[in-house]
């Protein structure tokens, strides 16, 4: 049976919002009716086609923000005449700046089928040239003579609901804790993924009718503050803290207090958890990308939107884990994964990593430890080295000479951890987790020094939040991680060492010089056993894998970076300290003693190893040293947990 399907739309719906903000801030020189600007034009858009045709529509087959799709048995001449006097009043009300489309076709409507592909026939048309050159035509007479100007006086006469999360306007999210004036806001865009693909795919009209219908509910100013407000904490007296934009569709856009950011995140992921639980009867899943920039409150709508869109495309284009289904969030150029395990009862996902760094970071600073200075200074050597366009070598020097430890022995252990918690902050930003050098059940990841951009972005976003301000302000509801003794040997130390000794300090020697690396003068690695008893009493050999060095102080590397790099004389000054030094006997008599040197051999192979003795090369190796004797320190004052007993906290 053939019916009159009868379509509308608006294009560009984000920039009409826009540029509503815009004209009425510009207009009144203030900006006291932005809110009522934003959900009058938004209501209008979301709402206004059905109050406009309600008496023409006899089945809607797809309603949503900016576009309803419905049959009707009117008159054709009558819904046309209805359809100019809609346009006429949305054309006068914003100036020309909303683009409205419509068309009527004469399609089959017999069951589902045909109603599926009816709605997906008319958006087609109103994507295309076809519905605008038909809503030019019908508009001819009026369009393209002059019009009267009108004010906006109609928003007087309209009044909004009162919405007990979002704020008038942006200037009114001010924190005391910042100028009242100039403070700093996040703007976060979300958007999901694929939906546009997803829409096409869809076979079945009730799955596509279903899936439109929980957007509309979920997707809305209404929605967005209701989850607002179910996330204000009473007991801050935490009042009115957002600033929509837009809300409707498949994207939320608004702005919040810097200080909130973290409920703002919170906010995106409980929308998606109630939007995934409603389309679990029709087997569908989404996934959200978000947006975040940082910036002033009385920066233009122009400028940091064209940024947070940016960051908006980059959370669309990283590939999230398979494990984890929720949002992605980019920030500064770095991509974060979000949701919410509801069996859990927690956050997953590394934007918890991300939380979980920043409050080691201001444990580090409740210790008295210069974070911000440690994070600035390294961020100032990267940005060098990167501009030299430095080696791998060079650059795993620089980082890893900052980082060693420097309150490893110090009488507050507390003091301790926390700067080996901010070490390993910054070393995970440089492990290639994509390869497992290691076993399944026993994973080994390695550093690599080929990308430091990660990093880079990395300390950037953390000088950003690790602002004191910060530390009392910033809440959230994701729980930090306890240190972790084990993990801090295995991601601190090891891995550090294996870097360093398998790629700065190994030179592969020809066959026949009869030493395979250059290394093997002054570090080799190798095992040996231990005996040990279980739970039970029985004794078992343990293996344990050290390195074996010389017993070389630190003054030697001094002095050499000081009078120059020079083989022979560096050679000697090495092989006269180490014929002075007294070897400790070790208590354990399997554990071998430290590495002698080989003087003679190593004058003899000058001209095979020299090119290689460089001043990166001995840096390399003192950076080497310094760990392993931090790691005896670190294995001293922190102990593994033996089995059985609870875990350090």
């Amino acid at each position: 049976m053939l019916k009159t399907v009868v379509g509308i739309s608006i294009e560009k719906i984000q920039q009409v919002i826009y540029d509503s903000i815009r004209s009425e801030i510009q207009e009144s020189q203030n900006n006291d009716n932005t809110l009522k600007r934003v959900v009058v034009t938004s209501k209008q858009i979301s709402e206004g086609f059905y109050h406009s045709m309600k008496e023409f529509i006899d089945e809607i087959l797809l309603q949503s923000s900016g576009c309803i799709i419905f049959t009707s048995s009117s008159d054709d001449e009558a819904i046309k005449r209805q359809l100019k006097k809609m346009y006429k009043q949305y054309y006068e009300t914003t100036k020309g700046a909303m683009e409205l489309r419509y068309y009527i076709s004469k399609m089959k409507i017999d069951d589902n089928a045909d109603k599926l592909k009816a709605i997906q026939t008319m958006k087609r048309s109103l994507k295309e040239h076809e519905a605008l050159s038909f809503v030019i035509e019908e508009n001819q007479d009026w369009l393209f003579s002059l019009q009267k100007v009108k004010n906006n006086s109609h928003l007087q006469d309209k009044s909004i609901p009162d919405y007990g999360a979002f704020v008038e306007n942006i200037n009114q999210l001010y924190h005391e804790s910042e100028n009242e004036k100039y403070f700093r806001i996040a703007v976060i865009k979300a958007d999901f993924d694929g939906l546009g693909k997803l829409f096409s795919a869809i076979e079945d009209y009730e799955t596509y009718k279903k899936i439109s219908e929980v957007l509309s509910q979920f997707i809305c100013l209404d929605n967005l503050d209701k989850v607002a407000k179910k996330l204000m904490d009473k007991s801050e007296e935490l009042k009115k803290w957002i600033f929509p934009f837009y809300a409707a569709g498949d994207d939320l856009f608004f702005a919040v207090e810097i200080f909130n950011l973290n409920r703002a995140i919170e906010l995106c992921v409980e929308i998606l958890n109630k939007i995934n639980t409603k389309l679990l009867p029709v087997k569908q899943h989404l996934n959200l990308s978000v947006g975040v920039e940082i910036t002033r409150n009385h920066e233009p709508i122009r400028y940091f939107y064209e940024r947070v869109e940016e960051q908006l495309q980059r959370a669309k284009q990283a590939e999230a884990k398979q494990a984890i289904k929720g949002i992605k969030i980019s920030i500064a150029n770095t991509t974060f994964t979000c949701s919410y395990n509801e069996r859990k009862k927690r956050y997953e996902g590394n934007w918890v990593n991300f939380q979980n760094d920043l409050e080691k970071l201001r444990n580090a600073q409740a210790q008295d430890i210069k974070v911000r200075a440690f994070l600035f200074t390294l961020l100032e050597k990267l940005a060098s080295f990167k501009k030299r366009k430095a080696q791998n070598n060079q650059l795993a020097n620089i980082i890893l000479y900052h980082c060693i430890p420097q309150f490893i022995n110090d009488t507050n252990k507390e003091k301790a951890k926390a700067e080996l918690d901010m070490i390993n902050i910054v070393l995970s930003q440089l492990v290639d987790y994509s390869k497992n050098t290691g076993t399944p059940k026993k994973p080994q990841h390695e550093l690599q020094f080929d990308n430091i951009d990660n990093l880079i972005n990395y300390i950037r976003i953390l000088l950003m939040f690790t602002d004191e301000r910060f530390e009392k302000n910033q809440k959230s509801r994701i729980q930090s991680n306890p240190f972790q003794v084990i993990k801090i040997r295995g991601s601190v130390f090891n891995r550090t060492l294996r870097y360093l000794y398998n790629n700065n300090l190994s030179v592969p020697l020809p066959q026949s010089s009869g030493i395979e690396n250059f290394r093997t003068f002054f570090v080799h690695n190798d095992v040996y056993q231990v005996e040990e008893k279980d739970e039970k009493g029985k004794v078992k050999l343990r293996i344990i894998d050290y390195y074996q060095t010389l017993p070389l102080s630190n003054s030697i590397f001094y002095r050499m970076k000081r009078d120059g790099i020079d083989f022979e004389k560096n050679m000697e000054m090495m092989d006269n300290f180490v014929q002075s030094s007294i070897a400790i006997p070790s208590k354990t008599k399997q554990k071998p003693q430290a590495l002698t040197f080989n003087y003679n051999k190593v004058i003899q192979l000058k001209a095979s190893v020299e090119p290689w003795w460089t001043s990166d090369y001995v840096d390399s190796l003192y950076v080497f040293y310094r760990f392993k004797e931090a790691r005896i320190h670190y294995c001293v004052q922190f102990p593994s947990p033996k089995k059985g007993k609870k875990k350090e906290k």
